[in-house]
C-alpha cells in the first residue's frame, strides 16, 4: 500500500505544482458567482411581480382567472409594472387582453386602452 501511495504522490506532484493547477478551480470559482448573482437578482424581481400581479387581479370580477402576458419591469423605476391581463367578465366569458400599469409601492394600478392617454402613464414603464 505505502508503495501505491508514494506512486500517486509521484504522479500528483507535477501537477500539483504546475501554473494550470488553479486554472478549473478559478473558472468554476466565477462560474458560481456569476450563478448565485443572477439568482438572486430574479428572486427580487419575481417577488415584485407577484405583488404586481396580486394587485392587478384584485381588479378582476373573478381574480383567479386572471391571465398575464407581456410583462415587464420599469428600468428606471423598479416598482413600476407593465403588461396585458385577461380575465373573467360577469358573464363567465374571457373579457379580453387590457393593459394594466401598477406601482406596487403604491398600489396604484391603472387598467385599460385609455391609459394610454393619460398625462401620468408617460414613462410609466420605461
Amino acid at each position: 500500500m505505502a508503495a501505491i501511495t508514494k506512486h500517486a504522490k509521484q504522479l500528483v506532484r507535477p501537477y500539483l505544482q504546475s501554473p494550470n493547477f488553479l486554472r478549473p478551480m478559478r473558472l468554476f470559482s466565477f462560474l458560481l458567482a456569476v450563478i448565485l448573482i443572477n439568482g438572486c437578482d430574479n428572486v427580487l424581481s419575481d417577488d415584485g411581480k407577484a405583488k404586481a400581479e396580486m394587485l392587478v387581479a384584485n381588479q378582476m370580477k373573478d381574480p383567479d382567472s386572471a391571465v398575464f402576458r407581456y410583462m415587464q419591469q420599469s428600468k428606471t423605476r423598479p416598482s413600476h409594472w407593465c403588461g396585458q391581463v385577461n380575465a373573467r367578465n360577469a358573464y363567465g366569458a374571457m373579457a379580453g387582453y387590457q393593459l394594466f400599469l401598477v406601482d406596487i409601492d403604491t398600489g396604484e394600478v391603472m387598467m385599460g386602452e385609455t391609459i394610454l392617454y393619460k398625462p401620468e402613464a408617460d414613462g410609466f414603464c420605461k
